[in-house]
């Protein structure tokens, strides 16, 4: 049994899936062209290396099967992030990573049974639990996988065609294009009212131009960071560096992550790293709320939810919504990075 025969066995078991219509998904997720109808087409089966990806994988995340060490076949998604005239620049890889490591980390159950392997340049083959992606090794990485293994002898093509259905939630989210401490501020603890003290800016001793493209691009907890950076430059431009604060302690030990007195007026900024601003706003309601009327009390005179990606229509109308009919000061604030 070879790699195509295993490839053409899924194809043509497909029409009874979700996966039958991978194609006509793939095309309207993307935006592109449907160049065939089957997952896997004869230009991306390999059967002298024993893998196959579905049709138009290369350049983004991909239905992949292979064959693995003790006579297992793989088969899930993965990222192939070698160079090739299909994909001159891996980096037209990276929002997908971050994407998928944002998916790990605030959606973990979306992989739960799934396992993850790598092979790295020079340091062979490594398989683990599903984990996030880090920045530091991405050059040493060539191939990323994540899903499940089964004996060859014993190939069961519904149970991976089923694994591929549940899958396809991951693959939509990972491919669609969406369009640190401050001191020195006094806190009571008795109070529950806030207080905005002024106080100089001091931002993190890392500043962006120390980090790497694939940091940026890839690590969550980077982005965060050098959104509050850029958020707090745009912000000490407009209202002066007396008027901004950086992680301003707020009641118990919660922290707003900048605060605006603008002549008395209190804005409270909340930075959210999600690749749409629909999830950061989802992300960020709850607590931005709680920190503007905690103790039954209004805080802050305008709550900002800060995220990268633009603000679409539906979201725009599901914010003007909420203020009008709540009368809840809320708008989302766009960072350039």
């Amino acid at each position: 049994m070879n790699i195509k025969n295993i490839a053409e066995k899924i194809n043509e078991k497909a029409s009874s899936y979700r996966m039958g219509n991978f194609q006509d998904i793939r095309a309207e997720t993307r935006e592109s062209r449907k160049y065939t109808s089957k997952i896997f087409a004869k230009k991306s089966i390999f059967e002298k290396d024993g893998y196959a990806y579905h049709c138009g994988g290369r350049t983004e995340i991909q239905y992949n099967i292979g064959f693995e060490i003790n006579n297992l076949l793989r088969y899930g998604l993965a990222f192939s992030l070698e160079r090739s005239h299909t994909l001159p620049n891996v980096s037209d890889l990276y929002p997908q990573i971050f994407r998928l490591n944002y998916l790990i980390r605030e959606h973990s159950n979306l992989l739960s049974g799934y396992k993850m392997i790598v092979y790295a340049h020079n340091k062979g083959r490594d398989e683990s639990f599903v984990h996030e992606i880090q920045s530091s090794l991405i050059h040493d990485y060539k191939f990323i996988f994540l899903g499940k293994m089964m004996a060859i002898p014993n190939i069961d093509y519904d149970k991976i065609l089923l694994t591929f259905d549940d899958m396809l939630s991951i693959y939509r989210y990972v491919v669609t294009d969406t369009t640190h401490k401050l001191t020195n501020v006094k806190h009571s603890s008795q109070s529950n009212q806030f207080k905005f003290e002024k106080t100089s800016v001091k931002l993190p001793s890392k500043r962006s131009y120390d980090y790497t493209r694939e940091q940026i691009c890839i690590d969550i907890d980077v982005r965060h960071s050098i959104i509050q950076e850029k958020l707090v430059n745009v912000l000490i431009n407009e209202y002066g560096n007396d008027n901004v604060s950086l992680e301003h302690p707020l009641f118990g030990n919660r922290k707003v992550d900048v605060v605006v007195n603008d002549n008395k007026k209190i804005y409270f900024y909340e930075v959210k790293t999600a690749p749409a601003a629909r999830y950061c706003i989802r992300e960020a309601m709850g607590q931005i709320l709680e920190y503007g009327f905690w103790h039954g009390k209004k805080h802050a005179d305008k709550l900002f939810i800060v995220g990268t990606e633009k603000l679409d229509k539906d979201t725009r109308l599901y914010l003007d919504y909420i203020n009008n009919e709540f009368n809840i000061p809320l708008e989302y604030f766009k960072v350039d990075i």
